[in-house]
């Protein structure tokens, strides 16, 4: 398990507990990569028992990712779980996103909140949402309903070979690169619940953040093509 946090003291040491109970049998190692938090995000989760990477200052999400893709390869894995550190995924659809990889299925699994019916968005956050999800799909050619998910698995190989160039955001790219490596994508429904304290550090101001995702998808395909 790999959890990018930044000032989620009220939800990160209720995530670890939930993790430990519902997967005890598994004895998961769940690594938190603290991206500069100002409150005690990374003191509890060393309390409640997660191996604890800590930036000094604040890098963001996509640096954040490298950092829990980097440290997860000091453990043996077959399957890395990433998940939200706010408190919205379900620990128990764990089960679900793993299910198609240890199936043989998939080499990365996300979990989609519009394979179902999906109310509980903002209008403005749906649109951009399904906008980027289809700007995404037309450039792979497969259909993606949820390109920002952070609710994600991936088959170990598949995260040792990952890494992020992003500077703001990793969802995107991390589906770019496993259409172009030939590796298999598979979505599956997930629930989510609401989000209880503070908000998204990531899709606070919409047009902002499909500029700054609009400038990666240029800037990955640069890298590519030069």
């Amino acid at each position: 398990m790999a959890i990018p946090a930044f000032n989620e003291e009220k939800t990160i040491g209720e995530i670890i507990v939930e993790i430990r109970k519902e997967y005890r049998e598994f004895s998961p190692t769940i690594i938190i990569v603290d991206d500069g938090s100002s409150d005690d995000t990374a003191r509890i989760a060393k309390e409640k028992g997660a191996v604890v990477v800590e930036h000094q200052a604040n890098e963001g999400v996509a640096r954040t990712t490298n950092t829990a893709l980097e440290e997860s390869q000091k453990y043996d894995k077959d399957i890395l779980v990433m998940m939200d550190a706010d408190g919205q995924h379900i620990v128990g659809e764990i089960r679900k996103i793993i299910k198609p990889i240890l199936a043989g299925e998939a080499d990365i699994v996300i979990g989609s909140r519009f394979l179902k019916e999906y109310a509980n968005m903002p209008s403005m956050n749906l649109f951009g949402n399904k906008l980027l999800s289809f700007l995404v799909s037309v450039l792979i050619g497969k259909r993606i309903t949820d390109a920002q998910s952070g609710f994600r698995a991936m088959r170990g190989e598949f995260s040792e070979n990952m890494k992020i160039e992003s500077r703001f955001t990793y969802t995107q790219e991390m589906i770019l690169r496993a259409a172009h490596g030939k590796y298999r994508i598979v979505e599956v429904p997930i629930n989510v619940k609401t989000r209880r304290y503070g908000k998204s550090r990531v899709v606070s101001y919409w047009f902002i953040y499909m500029v700054k995702v609009s400038r990666d998808f240029v800037q990955y395909y640069l890298r590519r093509w030069i």
